[in-house]
């Protein structure tokens, strides 16, 4: 079979699979070298958010190693840390400044608890 292949069509098939392939295994390499690790990446994604809302409804999604999201009446959602899953309840109002780690919630009774992002992080 390969006899039926001339040498132009051979060359152009390996540039059309070989050359993206070769692309992605740099770039691969390159993140997992160079680039943030995981901590830093959930640090930085922690503090990027910018969250005021009230809580519409509680998702715990299974497939997604039980996580439990926090829907908010835009239809926004964010994941709710394990730790925090008790204090996080359908009527809430949820408060989190950009570059900032405290997550407040204000509850229905107007109590207020704060927590702070670093209080999760490995040490």
């Amino acid at each position: 079979m390969r006899g039926n292949i001339s040498q132009k069509d051979s060359i152009l098939i390996y540039l059309i699979f070989g050359v993206p392939t070769l692309f992605l295994i740099r770039y691969m390499l390159f993140t997992t070298i160079a680039g943030p690790s995981l901590h830093e990446r959930i640090k930085l994604r922690n503090l990027a958010e910018d969250i005021h809302a009230t809580v519409d409804s509680l998702y715990l999604d299974i497939q997604n190693h039980n996580i439990t999201f926090a829907i908010f009446k835009d239809r926004k959602q964010i994941p709710i840390n394990g730790g925090w899953e008790g204090y996080v309840e359908v009527g809430d109002s949820i408060s989190k400044n950009k570059n900032s780690f405290i997550f407040e919630v204000y509850k229905k009774n107007k109590t207020k608890i704060v927590l702070d992002y670093r209080d999760t992080y490995k040490k």
